[in-house]
């Protein structure tokens, strides 16, 4: 076990990445897009379940025959865990491309795939 945890060829392509501009550029994309998906995720989970623990009536409220509030808030609130889901994906795409210019940048060209398996 003489080896060290990290070697100095390691340090230097991690030094490498952390200079590159374009990984910059990924953390930042990526941390803007969480923000505004977990922010948008929070609020709608503790309006609507809040709603349902503290003020169910509100919930139960007929907006037509067989329609309540509380339907039609479930029904936004899975629409905008599918929204986010789909930018989500949208956005993957164009990180895995800079991933995959980093990951070459830092001597790693073993072939690799993007997450879902499509180049």
């Amino acid at each position: 076990m003489d080896r060290p945890l990290v070697t100095d060829a390691e340090t230097a392509a991690t030094e490498r990445l952390l200079a590159d501009p374009r990984m910059t550029e990924l953390i930042a994309a990526r941390r803007r897009f969480f923000i505004y998906a977990w922010s948008a995720f929070l609020t709608a989970a503790v309006l609507f379940f809040g709603t349902a623990a503290f003020f169910p009536h509100v919930l139960s409220i007929k907006i037509s025959d067989g329609i309540s509030l509380g339907l039609i808030g479930g029904i936004g609130y899975v629409a905008l865990i599918f929204v986010l889901t789909v930018q989500y994906s949208r956005r993957s795409r164009a990180w895995d491309a800079l991933i995959l210019g980093l990951r070459h940048t830092a001597g790693y060209d073993e072939p690799s795939t993007p997450a879902g398996g499509a180049r």
